[in-house]
């Protein structure tokens, strides 16, 4: 063998050898990009679970909460969450109904379920989202799950009837005008079925001091 031939001999090992090693090299990098992929995804996975986690959880705690709450309608009484709910609402208002009035007129209109849905009428005190909100037929779900919140719409409720007492002097005609429509109220065109259910003990308070 020659020298010449032993030398290219040795240069075709090495460029071989360089060869492999750029894939080789290339194969490392792959297989760290796999691993960091691999590694992100699992990160989004566990978040997504803890995400998942965490509304089950709000669920189970939301379905025993209105489980006690469908017992308490049951048995005809006002959970005392609820109860709680509708008096701080009431607390910030202008009072137009005595705070066990106000609750009777949940438990008249939707025997204290924060959940009901009548048609038009939603949640605690069944009212009508293009009543008591800016109306958005685009969004009638969103306006109907807000209302579903006994909070929300304990307050809307206690607003709702704060601008009533501006117009009609005594209990049995807001609740006539909560019920007809102020319009229909003003005609006469009502009965007191209605606020006869929800002023069933002291008629003596019936008027409203404005």
């Amino acid at each position: 063998m020659t020298r010449t031939q032993f030398l290219t001999i040795c240069l075709l090992l090495l460029a071989g050898i360089w060869v492999l090693a750029d894939i080789a090299r290339r194969e490392a990098r792959s297989v760290v990009l796999v691993a960091e992929d691999f590694s992100a995804r699992v990160d989004r996975l566990s978040v997504q679970v803890a995400e998942l986690r965490a509304e089950v959880a709000t669920m189970r705690a939301g379905l025993v909460r209105n489980g006690a709450y469908l017992r308490s309608s049951n048995a005809g009484e006002c959970h005392p969450e609820i109860r709680k709910m509708i008096a701080e609402a009431w607390e910030r208002s202008e009072k137009t109904l005595t705070l066990s009035e106000t609750i009777r007129l949940a438990g008249v209109e939707s025997r204290w379920l924060p959940w009901v849905v009548n048609g038009q009428s939603v949640g605690l005190f069944q009212l009508q989202p293009c009543s008591v909100l800016v109306c958005d037929p685009s969004r009638p779900a969103a306006q109907i799950e807000r209302l579903k919140d006994p909070g929300e719409n304990s307050r809307l409720a206690m607003r709702h009837l704060d601008d009533l007492v501006k117009v009609f002097e005594t209990k049995d005609r807001i609740l006539r005008a909560w019920t007809w429509g102020s319009t229909r109220t003003r005609h006469g065109i009502t009965d007191g079925a209605f606020s006869n259910l929800v002023l069933t003990q002291d008629r003596s308070s019936d008027t409203v001091v404005k």
